[in-house]
């Protein structure tokens, strides 16, 4: 008997916990309960960035890699971004990933990163996480040296960003898919398609093996210059160009308040791929209502199991922790299916 109840009074707090979590409460909206910044620190490894339940992209602010602590591309202790990638790993303990980098700027034109020490020799930016939030499905930061605030979000398959130029004059959008995470850049590929359109690919091996991920953009402003960046010599023209080291741009003339939205697929297959997944999931969208529809496919997973009772913290830390688990394991194949490359 008294063994019976010394294993009672080990088990009933697990029954409670698990009683709690079962419980129902339709006053708070469990978004508000998942904090996206919960791991961004210590040995966490997970990013703050726009994703849906499972998808391909994790729309975030990424990093170099300065140690183990940034696996997933991002570290609260940072205090400079190099941009905002694609693809990221969350709470794995394993680096990898980080493709397809975009970055907006001002005048003049740099593709090269620079260094956190000195950000104004590249397209680097400092920001402070006084101006920076996330929710499930959106995230967004103010870059300070160039004054524009950045805005994320996305479907499966397609990154949607918003950049708002607080500054009147010749802003810049790098795109750079040579980014990478603890990974071998192998090759690059950049296609100015139209004033508007760029695709391209990385290859690359690492912790994900040997890989490919190609992107179409699809820009809501005509350029008024743009160009291609092989190395370090600058190409202004339209074309396709391929190496290992293959960066583009594109200005627009923007006047202040202006925002100016990108729409960025992806597919591990080709070309055909990404544009299929573009047309499929962004082409008659525009970022409000793709942030919405992120958040809904949030509400409608992480309402599964409803919460009663417990602190606001207890909710946060249970929500977040349920967020987290549905991140991983991630959507690899395209709207028509095609997850391989035959033969």
């Amino acid at each position: 008997m008294k063994s019976f109840r010394s294993m009672c009074r080990k088990v009933l707090p697990f029954v409670s916990m698990i009683l709690l979590w079962m419980g129902c409460s339709q006053k708070t909206d469990v978004l508000d309960c998942v904090d996206p910044f919960i791991g961004t620190d210590a040995h966490g490894h997970t990013f703050p960035g726009a994703t849906t339940p499972f998808g391909m992209v994790q729309l975030s602010p990424s990093n170099d890699a300065k140690g183990w602590g940034w696996c997933s591309g991002y570290h609260y202790s940072d205090s400079v971004l190099k941009g905002f990638a694609h693809t990221h790993l969350s709470g794995t303990g394993l680096a990898g990933l980080g493709d397809i980098l975009l970055m907006p700027t001002m005048d003049p034109v740099q593709t090269d990163a620079g260094t956190e020490k000195n950000p104004e020799s590249g397209y680097r930016s400092r920001f402070s996480h006084d101006e920076e939030g996330a929710s499930p499905g959106y995230y967004w930061v103010h870059l300070l040296d160039d004054d524009i605030r950045v805005e994320l979000t996305c479907t499966p398959r397609v990154g949607f960003h918003r950049y708002t130029f607080n500054r009147a004059g010749k802003g810049n959008i790098i795109v750079d898919p040579t980014h990478h995470i603890y990974e071998t850049v192998e090759k690059t590929e950049i296609e100015m398609i139209s004033d508007t359109e760029i695709r391209g690919y990385k290859q690359s091996d690492g912790a994900g093996g040997n890989r490919k991920v190609y992107f179409y953009a699809k820009f809501s402003k005509p350029f008024t210059a743009y160009g291609i960046a092989v190395g370090d010599s600058m190409i202004h023209e339209k074309g396709t160009k391929t190496g290992h080291s293959i960066k583009a741009y594109g200005s627009f003339n923007v006047q202040r308040g202006e925002s100016i939205e990108v729409k960025v697929a992806l597919s591990f297959i080709g070309y055909e791929g990404a544009k299929k997944n573009f047309e499929a999931e962004a082409a008659d969208k525009n970022f409000d209502e793709v942030r919405e529809g992120a958040a809904d496919k949030w509400r409608e997973k992480l309402s599964k199991i409803e919460v009663k009772g417990g602190t606001r913290k207890d909710k946060r830390i249970f929500y977040t922790g349920l967020y987290h688990a549905m991140i991983a394991p991630n959507l690899i194949n395209d709207v028509d299916g095609n997850y391989c490359i035959e033969g």
